[in-house]
């Protein structure tokens, strides 16, 4: 596998993760779903093209690598408040003790 195979896809990693915090900090939905499609082709693209010609602990190690990068997707929008409910979904969810 050529450097430049592993170099596009990490450029694609960088950029969608990103797009993703960018648009989360500036409560962007158009660039926050940009992110996540572009996270989302690129995870696409290494698990169909990259991985099928990598072998044993490189291969482990590439597949530690990209769920470190979706792991960590997914903590940094949870944490700028991208994981929050729309405010017209906030007042439907009942709790179990109000409902005794």
């Amino acid at each position: 596998m050529s450097l430049e195979t592993w170099a596009l896809s990490a450029a694609w990693g960088v950029l969608g993760f990103g797009l993703l915090v960018y648009g989360v900090a500036r409560q962007s939905n158009d660039l926050r779903a940009a992110g996540l499609v572009l996270l989302l082709a690129t995870t696409g693209k290494i698990f169909l093209f990259d991985m099928a010609r990598l072998e044993g602990v490189v291969r482990a190690g590439s597949f530690l690598a990209v769920g470190a990068l979706l792991v960590a997707a997914a903590v940094m929008v949870r944490r700028l408040g991208g994981g929050a409910l729309p405010p017209r979904l906030r007042g439907r969810r009942s709790r179990p003790s109000e409902e005794a």
